[in-house]
């Protein structure tokens, strides 16, 4: 199984590629919040959550794998969400 996942923590963004995992769990080294593997969720109960894990292909002839792009909108617009209160959202 290929696992991946983002090599910063949401807390204080610490450095999650120097973490060594343990019974599926990477203990973030600088404040020690704890996250599951494959899911990115707080294992610790703080609340905090992995960001997106980078999309990986793997050929399945040579077993190599490597990053899938995200496309971007073609505009070149900044995509906003308008507010729940029906203001207009600022840019």
């Amino acid at each position: 199984m290929l696992i991946t996942h983002a090599t910063v923590c949401p807390h204080w963004l610490g450095p999650l590629d120097q973490a060594m995992p343990e019974n599926g769990i990477l203990r973030c080294p600088w404040h020690g919040y704890r996250f599951d593997m494959r899911t990115g969720e707080s294992a610790d109960g703080r609340g905090y959550r992995l960001a997106g894990a980078p999309r990986v292909a793997v050929d399945p002839v040579t077993g190599e794998a490597s990053l899938v792009r995200c496309s971007r909108p073609r505009s070149g617009k900044k995509t906003v969400s308008k507010p729940s209160s029906g203001r207009k959202a600022q840019t």
